[in-house]
């Protein structure tokens, strides 16, 4: 699954009440649940399509609550950096943390998230950012210009690039201006017109406040960090002060890393665990005869590439290449190993 994908667990599920088309997609397209409804009645669910093994997700939102998710793929270099994490999990984790300027919605349409607005000029090569009004971070301090242009800063930093720098493109960075405190002009060295869907990769694009330490978080998410031990289990709970009315349902948020989908799927039926996502197509099915547990499916934006390097034996051969795309069956991997 790609990266920027598992970022949704956070924009989307927990920020925004849960659509069961956006746990999918941060998820990786399939998921399951603990019987019982609890996860829905917690979080809240909004139509969407796919096909469930109950009618337990239909139920309405309702607050408080605890949901504890498993995930798998960290470990001891796990990361809490808004900008900088290494895995998937670490986008789910950030995602509850962090919000960007802009994102996608579950009909892949550009949204604004901390912006009110961002438009560009005649020629795209300047850029401006209006930010909502009232927007403050966990310890208080108000959302201004100055955290934007301090976070395209920190992501292009020359010395120590972070991996978003390429995404934002050739901006100008010496003059990167703040025209009020709300305002920020972004200019290019050259035309640049696809700015806003890059800014979208929020995994990548997070705004972080001036002086940012990602080892004492503080974002403008739907939950604070309350616990972090790396390659175990993170807790955040909820921000009180979040900008988005009535949001997020959830009192709190428990992600659990585990080395191998098996020790989660035992977790899962164990009842250690609310839900888990991005499972392979064998445990998916052998779960949907489990009585206790729901499972849920979707069609998902998400992908996972097989990248060659083309300038390296043995990739630099093109036969190798043609050997390599004549020996996946691409139709049956296209429909989810069916």
């Amino acid at each position: 699954m790609s990266n920027d994908r598992q970022g949704i667990l956070g924009s989307e599920i927990f920020g925004n009440g849960v659509s069961r088309r956006n746990f999918l997609r941060g998820l990786g397209g399939v998921a399951a649940f603990a019987a019982g409804g609890s996860i829905l009645e917690a979080c809240g669910t909004t139509t969407a399509s796919g096909t469930t093994t109950t009618t337990a997700l239909a139920s309405k939102p309702r607050r408080g609550g605890t949901l504890r998710v498993g995930a798998t793929g960290g470990g001891s270099a796990d990361s809490l950096d808004a900008q900088n994490g290494y895995t998937t999990i670490d986008g789910a984790r950030i995602g509850q943390l962090y919000r960007a300027l802009v994102s996608y919605n579950a009909k892949g349409e550009l949204v604004y998230e901390l912006a009110e607005s961002i438009t560009p000029d005649a020629t795209a090569t300047n850029w401006t950012v209006r930010l909502r009004p009232g927007i403050t971070f966990h310890d208080g301090k108000p959302l201004t210009a100055d955290d934007v242009i301090f976070s395209i800063q920190r992501i292009m930093n020359p010395k120590s690039p972070l991996p978003g720098a390429a995404s934002l493109g050739p901006i100008d960075l010496a003059n990167l201006k703040k025209v009020d405190n709300l305002t920020v002009k972004i200019p290019y060295t050259q035309p640049y017109a696809t700015l806003l869907d890059q800014m979208s990769y929020y995994y990548f694009q997070y705004i972080v406040p001036v002086g940012y330490d990602p080892t004492k978080p503080n974002g403008t998410g739907p939950y604070k960090y309350k616990s972090f031990t790396p390659g175990q289990q993170s807790t955040f709970v909820r921000n009180p002060n979040y900008w988005k009315a009535g949001l997020p349902y959830l009192d709190e948020v428990i992600i659990t890393d585990f080395a191998d989908e098996a020790s989660m799927l035992n977790a899962l039926q164990a009842g250690e665990l609310d839900a888990i996502g991005g499972i392979g197509a064998q445990s998916y099915n052998s779960l949907k005869s489990n009585t206790g547990v729901s499972t849920l499916s979707s069609k998902s934006g998400a992908f996972q590439p097989f990248t060659m390097r083309v300038d390296q034996k043995p990739f630099s051969d093109v036969r190798v290449r043609q050997a390599f795309r004549l020996a996946v069956n691409r139709v049956f991997g296209f429909n989810g190993g069916k």
